[in-house]
């Protein structure tokens, strides 16, 4: 895949214009597609936004959730924001691989088994 792809279908799919489509390349980059082409991977931004979308995920389970105790908003929120619920949204609005520059193809190690694992309950 080279790294000067189209990305408006992405675009078109999620509804939204980036302003910067090289910072989108670079969330789009993994790991192994930077270290063959020396390049910079998504793995900061991926810190990033894995804090951002705990924070987002925790406030919208506390204000729509008001009777669940912390204990269970926690195991809500570890369900929400696990690789496999992650992996499932991506395949929803890009089609077969969420990565678009990666340098081996991207399987879920059994993403039926380890939903369970996903799962708090």
């Amino acid at each position: 895949m080279e790294q000067n792809r189209d990305l408006s279908a992405l675009e078109q799919n999620i509804g939204y214009k980036f302003k910067n489509i090289n910072l989108l390349k670079n969330a789009l980059t993994h790991t192994s597609y930077a270290y063959e082409h020396k390049i910079a991977s998504n793995e900061k931004l991926e810190f990033l936004g894995d804090s951002i979308l705990e924070f987002l995920s925790s406030k919208y389970i506390y204000n729509n959730y008001p009777n669940l105790k912390e204990g269970e908003m926690t195991k809500v929120r570890a369900t929400v924001v696990c690789e496999d619920s992650l992996y499932k949204i991506a395949l929803f609005f890009k089609g077969e691989n969420p990565f678009f520059f990666r340098a081996t193809p991207f399987t879920p190690k059994g993403v039926a088994i380890r939903d369970k694992r996903c799962s708090p309950f």
